[in-house]
């Protein structure tokens, strides 16, 4: 991605990182509340709660797609957490009974998100350009290896028959000479166990 590029989705993902923060901030100065329906809530909601909760909603979504578009994965993913941690600390000070949540979740999130950004800026200054683009996209990879499917299990019978034992031997000799490539030693091993 060229720097102009990722200095405007970077731009896009503070602005709704920034919009985000103020509505999160507005729903926990709010607290508890319930609107509609045939009961009567002791603490109704103010007017304009959906549209913040649909604010909040939009800006996070925004923020994920830039996140995953900027090229600073990690970064981003990290002022996330900071961001957070900035939300909850700043509830745990306007609210004495949130206050021990606020700082313990707050601290929590200022490490899940510190330690993401230093090692994104580290990246930036190595002067190694591959190796700040793969800290830069980190969050990117982990998500394609998460979402990779999982290897396939062979299952081993309890005890293989004696021909498919001398089989295993024979190829296991073959793959040691150097006759069979380890794919094809894995490919046809696979096939003995399965008594293909």
């Amino acid at each position: 991605m060229n720097r102009p590029l990722q200095l405007v989705t970077g731009l896009i993902a503070v602005g709704a990182l920034a919009l985000a923060c103020v509505e999160l901030a507005n729903l926990m100065d709010t607290g508890t509340c319930a609107s509609g329906g045939p009961y009567v809530s002791a603490n109704p909601c103010p007017e304009g709660t959906a549209a913040r909760i649909l604010l909040l909603t939009g800006a996070l979504v925004v923020y994920v797609i830039a996140l995953l578009a900027s090229g600073q994965g990690l970064f981003l993913y990290g002022l996330l957490f900071v961001a957070l941690s900035a939300m909850f600390i700043r509830g745990g000070i306007t609210d004495d009974d949130f206050a021990p949540v606020g700082y313990g979740v707050g601290g929590l999130f200022a490490l899940m998100g510190l330690v993401p950004m230093v090692l994104a800026i580290r990246g930036w200054f190595s002067g190694d350009d591959s190796a700040a683009r793969s800290r830069a996209s980190g969050i990117v990879g982990f998500a394609q290896v998460a979402m990779a499917p999982a290897p396939a299990v062979v299952t081993m019978p309890s005890r293989p028959p004696a021909d498919n034992l001398a089989k295993l031997q024979q190829l296991g000799d073959l793959h040691a000479r150097g006759v069979l490539t380890d794919a094809e030693f894995t490919t046809e091993k696979a096939k003995i166990l399965r008594g293909d």
